[in-house]
């Protein structure tokens, strides 16, 4: 391949137009000429360097000219195919957008850490877009469809034309506005971690100061009231009661600071605190002790359960008997087997006796077998239990079918991803699974067997996700792939 020329050289490029709607006789003209009716060819010479004075175009020029006017009369596919970019070819800016009838195309990075054309969607808009060059310092600008077979080949850096990008095309823009970042915590833990109350109640000075004078104003059998002063700067506040891990919270307007607390129990110790909300961070906790006024009710002691419970099994059911409780008004019954527990579903054979035929016991299974007796008052007894395995083997679970391929996030906005897939063969799932998850908030979606993409919404601007997706069907399941998102900001 020969050496770029050098600025100082004084050959001539040229730029043809081979539109109809297109003329000018110079790249800025031409954008501002859409529409104009001209002659079918025109020619205008540029020259790199310093600019020199029109001259008489040499013959060689115009007979390369009238060669390349034949162009023309192509079909736009014809031309159309030699300039547009095509899906796997390698492009050189990352996450450019390039519209074309057929379909959308973004370079992204491959496997290999290529960039290459990917296609995006289906028949899209249009939009003025830079694709790569294959002649050294040769820019080529690929226009718009709808300005047919308009190009421009020239060593100058070509000129900016504006094209008003259509609502697809705008759309596309957007989505790309913002880098897909992986989330290096991958969503964080997903254990879920208790904290005792105690602990977020104990002092701490890097936190704002904690609210001044919260006191108990008044205190009943079954009612709190609580006071607090107000602080500069700070116009809400947050008071809550609890027994435990049990809470209950009210809102305080520091123009009013009261606030009642009803439905308590006699003679009960509980703790209340107040705290508020400064710049979206939560202050230290003003806490006091108390105790309600009266006398603690008798809790009452639940009557026996049934003295004998039996039961006999089959592959596919459950029968159960019991002995009668005095004054029962009907019995519970419930059958749990591992970490799944059902109760219901079954059908009563006499006043003490039922089975489980619904489709719920599995065939080599061990239950347990747990019956309640009920009263008028909806008082319960104490359960009674026994435990049976049903006949036949456990079924062998079937292998999971291979998960999906090349699952990745390609755009970003500061609450939506959408995600990408590749899975030869979809016929043996019904339904793909698609849950993001922030630490232990999980959210699933359901889509189409069919499809290999979809767009997660509702996420919190600035988190990080793990984004995972799953195939399911009656009887069959993919493995889990997973990936992970780094969500913008806005």
């Amino acid at each position: 391949m020969n050496a770029p020329k050098s600025k100082e050289t004084l050959q001539p490029c040229l730029t043809f137009d081979l539109d109809q709607r297109v003329g000018g006789s110079s790249p800025s003209e031409r954008a501002t000429s859409w529409g104009r009716s001209i002659p079918p060819f025109s020619v205008t010479v540029l020259h790199m360097g310093t600019p020199r004075p029109h001259h008489k175009l040499p013959r060689f020029f115009v007979l390369v000219a009238l060669a390349i006017g034949s162009v023309a009369a192509l079909p736009s596919t014809a031309h159309a195919a030699k300039f547009a970019p095509r899906p796997n070819a390698q492009c050189q800016k990352l996450h450019r957008v390039v519209a074309t009838p057929e379909a959308v195309l973004r370079c992204e990075p491959n496997a290999r850490g290529l960039k290459v054309w990917r296609v995006q969607r289906g028949k899209g808009s249009t939009r003025f877009s830079q694709l790569p060059s294959s002649q050294g310092n040769v820019a080529q600008e690929h226009l718009p469809y709808s300005t047919k077979n308009t190009f421009v080949t020239s060593a100058l850096e070509p000129e900016t034309i504006s094209v008003t990008p259509s609502p697809t095309a705008q759309a596309i823009e957007s989505e790309s506005s913002y880098p897909v970042l992986p989330d290096p915590d991958n969503g964080g833990s997903p254990e879920v971690i208790i904290v005792p109350p105690e602990e977020t109640e104990r002092p701490n000075p890097a936190l704002p100061a904690r609210v001044s004078g919260f006191e108990l104003r008044t205190l009943g059998e079954t009612s709190a009231t609580f006071t607090l002063t107000p602080m500069a700067g700070v116009s809400l506040y947050q008071v809550y009661v609890r027994y435990g891990d049990s809470f209950t919270l009210k809102g305080i307007d520091g123009s009013n600071p009261s606030v009642t607390f009803t439905d308590l129990t006699q003679d009960w110790a509980y703790t209340a605190c107040a705290y508020y909300h400064l710049n979206s961070v939560e202050s230290e906790k003003s806490c006091l002790n108390f105790r309600t006024l009266g006398t603690r009710p008798v809790e009452p002691v639940p009557a026996a359960g049934p003295t004998v419970v039996t039961a006999t099994a089959t592959e596919t059911t459950i029968t159960v008997n019991w002995s009668a409780v005095s004054d029962a008004s009907w019995y519970s019954i419930c059958h749990v087997r591992d970490d799944a527990m059902q109760c219901g579903g079954y059908t009563m054979l006499t006043d003490t006796s039922a089975i489980f035929q619904d489709g719920s016991i599995s065939a080599g299974g061990d239950y347990t077998i747990n019956v309640q007796a009920v009263f008028a008052d909806s008082s319960r007894s104490r359960e009674s239990s026994t435990t049976v395995r049903s006949l036949g083997s456990r079924p062998v679970p079937n292998a999971k079918l291979a998960g999906v391929t090349n699952l990745r996030v390609v755009s970003v906005t500061p609450t939506t991803a959408r995600v990408v897939w590749e899975y030869a063969d979809s016929s043996r799932i019904n339904v793909w699974s698609v849950t993001s998850r922030h630490l232990t908030s999980y959210s699933s979606t359901g889509v189409d067997a069919s499809a290999r993409e979809f767009t997660i919404t509702n996420l919190a601007p600035g988190l990080g996700y793990e984004i995972t997706i799953q195939g399911r069907s009656d009887s069959n399941e993919t493995e889990v792939v997973s990936t992970s998102v780094l969500m913008p900001n806005g």
